[in-house]
């Protein structure tokens, strides 16, 4: 996902998402699926200076971060 905005605000909206993936409101016939939850890898660029491609692969790394570190978890860089 882009988004427009900075790391506080991208943080904050990939811990919602994060919370809304993984919060128990299920249909009495999911019942027998196992629980949801997602890693999250965000990379932010103050004022948009560093190119999509290196804000892309730094995310990536973020993800794989976020899944060493046991899943269900957001983890951020900020470039410059």
């Amino acid at each position: 996902m882009l988004l427009d905005c900075g790391s506080g605000d991208a943080i904050r909206i990939a811990e919602k998402i994060r919370e809304a993936v993984k919060a128990p409101t299920r249909r009495a016939a999911d019942a027998d699926l196992p629980a949801v939850t997602i890693s999250v890898g965000a990379a932010t660029s103050a004022h948009g200076a560093t190119e999509l491609k290196a804000i892309l692969e730094a995310a990536d790394e973020c993800l794989y971060a976020a899944k060493d570190a046991g899943r269900d978890c957001v983890r951020h860089v900020s470039l410059p």
